[in-house]
């Protein structure tokens, strides 16, 4: 990693000196170089590492478009950043908005169904070496 531009994805569980990985030997640590490019958006990350600023972690669901189409390669397919979990945090369960709690029910609903069709795809791009016959999560 030190002979690569590694960008930044910043997030307060993504340490800005090493990425985290689970690999064929179990979890492992890798130091990276600083960079001048810090970004906390997956959408901004994958429009750097398209236009070849350099090497980046994306979540699934931001990498699936760009290993489809041929603008993403992965660099290191035997290995897996870590995971990260996603809360829906609001004040209270007394007198909840009608929305936040269909908005909630939804998440709880649908997330878990639409994560395991991306990761569905990302096991067939790596079998394949394409997205070409996977079929595509909405």
């Amino acid at each position: 990693m030190l002979n690569h531009a590694c960008l930044h994805l910043v997030s307060p569980v993504i340490q800005l000196d090493k990425w985290t990985f689970n690999g064929p030997e179990g979890q492992e640590s890798v130091a990276i170089n600083t960079s001048p490019f810090l970004v906390n958006s997956a959408d901004a990350m994958k429009t750097a590492i398209t236009s070849g600023m350099g090497i980046g972690l994306l979540p699934v669901y931001a990498a699936i478009e760009g290993l489809r189409n041929g603008t993403l390669v992965r660099v290191m397919p035997n290995y897996r950043s870590q995971e990260l979990n996603l809360y829906a945090i609001y004040p209270s369960r007394q007198y909840l908005d009608a929305k936040i709690k269909t908005w909630v029910e939804y998440l709880r609903g649908s997330l878990p169904e639409i994560l395991a069709a991306h990761q569905a795809e990302l096991v067939a791009y790596e079998l394949s070496g394409s997205l070409s016959g996977a079929r595509l999560a909405n």
